[in-house]
């Protein structure tokens, strides 16, 4: 995987060791580890150190044509870019809206070609019921990508992720597009002191299509190191 990045490189790896040792960030940030944390944190090393081999950081300019060509050095299957408004695609273009356009476009060829993109979009802000300018989840759609609306229409999947109103932990992965299925929501609870998504178990009103994601999303957090250290997977 080659990855372009918003942030440098060891504050993306404090969060995975966050993730992956079940330490809270703040405690690995500002390395204020005790001898409580030393298996926890052993084991979330020993897990990057696993994968290392198989993730490279996009280092600046943070263009198309160099993340291209570091993905092809890599030999990178999965390509993860924060965020598509800040990437440079080839060309002169008269304004943001054409860049993102063109952006969309070569993306669009290198999915074809097999690469894997994960992409994340920022999004515009929209009214709240006050009047007041926000990033109100519920009014999101697929128009609030900002600036092109090529985004909707060249991804394959498209997601927005909502805040709940009365549990700030509590999120939902809403899909908005997918084109080869159905689209499925995902219940989502994100524990910001390890900066970790766990899905929730579905509800007895929940399609089957969802219980199916929700389960895959739950196997795959138990296979981590942080996963044995709590009960989650038992509620």
């Amino acid at each position: 995987m080659a990855t372009r990045r918003s942030m440098a490189a060891a504050v993306l790896l404090d969060r995975q060791l966050a993730r992956l040792s079940g330490v809270p960030l703040d405690a690995i940030a500002k390395r204020k580890l005790g001898a409580e944390h030393a298996d926890r944190i052993d084991r979330g090393l020993a897990t990057l150190e696993s994968v290392a081999d198989r993730l490279a950081f996009v280092e600046p300019p943070f263009d198309l044509g160099n993340i291209a060509a570091t993905a092809d050095d890599f030999g990178g299957a999965l390509l993860t870019l924060d965020s598509l408004q800040r990437i440079r695609p080839p060309g002169e273009h008269a304004d943001k809206r054409g860049s993102v356009d063109a952006l969309m476009d070569y993306l669009r060829q290198f999915a074809d070609a097999g690469c894997a993109v994960l992409a994340v979009s920022a999004v515009a802000r929209t009214r709240d019921k006050r009047g007041r300018s926000s990033y109100v989840g519920d009014r999101l759609s697929l128009a609030s990508f900002r600036e092109s609306s090529e985004l909707e229409y060249g991804a394959d999947t498209a997601y927005v992720l909502v805040p709940g109103r009365d549990d700030p932990e509590a999120v939902t992965l809403r899909c908005l597009k997918h084109r080869h299925g159905q689209p499925v929501d995902v219940k989502l609870r994100f524990e910001r002191c390890i900066q970790s998504f766990r899905p929730t178990e579905p509800g007895a009103a929940t399609p089957a299509d969802r219980g199916k994601l929700t389960a895959s999303l739950r196997a795959l957090w138990g296979s981590t190191p942080a996963a044995a250290d709590d009960d989650w997977g038992d509620e």
